[in-house]
Protein backbone atom coordinates (compact mmCIF):
# COMPACT_ATOMS: atom_id res chain seq x y z
CA UNK A 1 0.00 0.00 0.00
CA UNK A 2 1.41 3.03 -1.24
CA UNK A 3 -0.92 5.49 0.10
CA UNK A 4 -3.58 5.76 2.82
CA UNK A 5 -6.60 8.45 2.16
CA UNK A 6 -8.05 10.65 4.46
CA UNK A 7 -12.05 11.57 4.61
CA UNK A 8 -11.62 14.47 3.19
CA UNK A 9 -9.65 13.35 -0.27
CA UNK A 10 -12.88 12.11 -0.68
CA UNK A 11 -14.73 14.40 0.43
CA UNK A 12 -12.99 17.10 -1.47
CA UNK A 13 -12.92 15.45 -4.89
CA UNK A 14 -16.67 15.23 -4.99
CA UNK A 15 -17.37 18.51 -3.97
CA UNK A 16 -14.61 19.53 -7.07
CA UNK A 17 -12.23 21.24 -4.50
CA UNK A 18 -9.28 18.43 -4.26
CA UNK A 19 -5.89 20.33 -5.29
CA UNK A 20 -3.63 18.80 -8.49
CA UNK A 21 -1.21 17.53 -6.07
CA UNK A 22 -4.24 15.82 -4.22
CA UNK A 23 -5.80 14.42 -7.43
CA UNK A 24 -2.87 13.54 -8.77
CA UNK A 25 -2.01 11.69 -5.61
CA UNK A 26 -5.77 10.10 -5.67
CA UNK A 27 -4.89 8.83 -9.77
CA UNK A 28 -1.52 7.13 -8.45
CA UNK A 29 -3.37 5.34 -5.78
CA UNK A 30 -6.17 4.28 -7.68
CA UNK A 31 -4.23 2.79 -9.92
CA UNK A 32 -1.42 1.14 -7.45
CA UNK A 33 -3.59 -0.08 -4.76
CA UNK A 34 -4.05 2.74 -2.57
CA UNK A 35 -6.27 2.21 0.42
CA UNK A 36 -8.93 3.70 2.96
CA UNK A 37 -9.86 3.16 6.37
CA UNK A 38 -13.34 1.59 6.89
CA UNK A 39 -13.85 4.64 9.06
CA UNK A 40 -13.45 7.20 6.30
CA UNK A 41 -16.28 5.19 3.62
CA UNK A 42 -18.75 5.77 7.17
CA UNK A 43 -17.84 9.05 7.07
CA UNK A 44 -18.14 10.30 3.27
CA UNK A 45 -21.21 8.00 2.77
CA UNK A 46 -22.78 8.75 6.23
CA UNK A 47 -23.84 12.27 4.95
CA UNK A 48 -27.24 13.11 3.10
CA UNK A 49 -26.68 12.84 -0.70
CA UNK A 50 -28.22 12.59 -3.64
CA UNK A 51 -27.98 8.92 -5.20
CA UNK A 52 -25.81 10.31 -7.98
CA UNK A 53 -23.69 11.87 -5.78
CA UNK A 54 -23.43 8.59 -3.51
CA UNK A 55 -22.93 6.54 -6.52
CA UNK A 56 -19.47 8.58 -7.31
CA UNK A 57 -18.72 7.80 -3.88
CA UNK A 58 -18.89 4.20 -3.91
CA UNK A 59 -16.94 4.54 -7.46
CA UNK A 60 -14.12 6.15 -6.09
CA UNK A 61 -14.26 3.66 -2.82
CA UNK A 62 -14.49 0.65 -5.23
CA UNK A 63 -10.92 1.51 -6.58
CA UNK A 64 -9.04 1.44 -3.24
CA UNK A 65 -8.27 -1.24 -0.62
CA UNK A 66 -10.49 -1.11 2.75
CA UNK A 67 -8.59 -1.41 5.56
CA UNK A 68 -10.73 -2.94 8.95
CA UNK A 69 -9.89 -2.37 12.55
CA UNK A 70 -8.08 -4.71 14.38
CA UNK A 71 -6.82 -4.66 17.90
CA UNK A 72 -3.50 -3.73 16.39
CA UNK A 73 -5.33 -0.26 14.98
CA UNK A 74 -7.17 -0.25 18.10
CA UNK A 75 -4.05 -0.40 20.33
CA UNK A 76 -2.04 1.86 17.74
CA UNK A 77 -5.40 4.45 18.13
CA UNK A 78 -5.27 4.53 21.97
CA UNK A 79 -1.75 5.44 21.98
CA UNK A 80 -1.59 7.92 19.90
CA UNK A 81 -4.82 9.78 21.49
CA UNK A 82 -2.57 9.31 24.81
CA UNK A 83 0.47 11.35 22.69
CA UNK A 84 -1.72 13.86 20.81
CA UNK A 85 -5.23 15.67 21.16
CA UNK A 86 -6.76 14.08 18.05
CA UNK A 87 -10.10 12.91 17.12
CA UNK A 88 -10.93 9.32 17.11
CA UNK A 89 -11.69 8.90 13.63
CA UNK A 90 -8.43 11.03 12.74
CA UNK A 91 -6.60 8.86 15.13
CA UNK A 92 -7.94 5.36 13.61
CA UNK A 93 -6.83 6.53 10.04
CA UNK A 94 -3.38 7.75 11.28
CA UNK A 95 -2.96 4.37 13.54
CA UNK A 96 -3.61 2.67 10.30
CA UNK A 97 -0.62 3.87 8.43
CA UNK A 98 1.84 1.32 8.44
CA UNK A 99 4.91 4.12 7.46
CA UNK A 100 4.26 7.05 9.89
CA UNK A 101 6.00 8.80 6.99
CA UNK A 102 3.94 8.16 4.21
CA UNK A 103 1.78 11.17 3.26
CA UNK A 104 -2.21 11.12 3.54
CA UNK A 105 -2.49 12.89 0.85
CA UNK A 106 -5.55 15.34 1.51
CA UNK A 107 -4.04 18.15 -0.14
Amino acid sequence: MAYLFDSNVFIFQLNGVLGDTGQALLRTGLLEGGAYSVISRIEVLGYPQSAAELALAEELFEGLNPIAVDDAVISQTIRLRQMRKIKIPDAIIAAKCPDPGLAAGDQ
